[in-house]
């Protein structure tokens, strides 16, 4: 099987086109996505044919059979996974939060959370999006490592039943119960998306969105080879540092290029794995995952 999709009337292709989900790169037999979708029937289907198809009549979630029935899909906006090999799916249904802080001993009250909310510091919810958090600035402090508990995560509701971690910063993808973000010193503005777990840090003048598609996109995603980086904002046009990180922090790329719309980076020695993409320029910073396959 060299590619998953979701097909049917529920889904953005309706029943003429496949929205391809993707897979795992550590389980080739995982795939995920995330859409809106309407009231309708879906079904799972490999390789955009009728020859490998799965369904079932439940929702949200269920064991999918060769041929079975479609799926019966309540209108919604939903994280998708599904194993080609077991045919059991899940529609997980993203969950819009009233609040969303940052917690840490290296964040602005160098001290984790007791038993309320004084030490943690909240995000401000996007008003025309209900899972995009930002704070216009605040101090850390650095992460050294002697301690366990050194580091920072993002929580909801001031609990820890939902709390958002991953050791990479700038910028990465935090998971629920993920480890503590490694910072580094300074005072920086946050970007935070709750419903995928991306997070970024900037200069507190960063004007954009630094989690916005609307400011660089990278193709193909997952790559074999070669990487390319398309460059939609003007702030980050001209002379830039890109740096690419593996999932344990260590620098693989690092080179300097002038960009004008698309940057080519030569990935074919990098491993099959997950990787960050850093861009920076003298005032700007974005970071990108980008999934390497062989």
């Amino acid at each position: 099987i060299m590619s998953v999709g979701i097909i049917g009337d529920a889904t953005p292709g309706g029943w003429e086109n496949d929205t391809d989900l993707t897979r795992d790169v550590n389980n080739t037999d995982l795939w995920t996505g995330r859409m809106d979708l309407k009231n309708g029937e879906a079904k799972f289907r490999a390789d955009n044919k009728w020859d490998i198809d799965w369904g079932s009549g439940d929702f949200p979630k269920g064991v999918g059979e060769q041929g079975g029935a479609n799926i019966p899909i309540v209108a919604g906006d939903y994280k998708i996974t599904f194993n080609s090999l077991t045919g059991e799916y899940n529609f997980e249904a993203v969950v819009e939060y009233d609040k969303i802080s940052l917690v840490g001993s290296c964040g602005p009250f160098l001290g984790w959370p007791g038993s309320d909310d004084s030490k943690d510091t909240y995000l401000n919810k996007d008003a025309t999006n209900a899972n995009h958090w930002t704070h216009p600035g605040v101090v850390l402090a650095q992460y050294d490592g002697t301690e366990a508990a050194n580091g920072i995560k993002f929580r909801a509701e001031a609990a820890w039943a939902v709390n958002w971690g991953a050791a990479d910063f700038p910028a990465g993808a935090g998971t629920q119960d993920g480890p503590n973000i490694q910072c580094n010193a300074g005072t920086y503005s946050i970007d935070f998306k709750s419903d995928t777990g991306e997070y970024g840090f900037a200069a507190p003048n960063a004007t954009y969105d630094l989690l916005d598609n609307s400011t660089i996109s990278i193709y193909p995603n997952p790559a074999v080879s070669d990487i390319y980086i398309d460059v939609k904002d003007q702030s980050l046009k001209g002379e830039t540092q890109v740096t690419i990180y593996d999932a344990q922090g260590r620098i693989l790329i690092n080179t300097n290029v002038n960009t004008s719309n698309t940057v080519k980076i030569d990935g074919s020695q990098l491993q099959a794995g997950q990787y960050i993409i850093h861009m920076k320029n003298e005032k700007f910073l974005v970071g990108r995952s980008v999934i390497i396959i062989k």
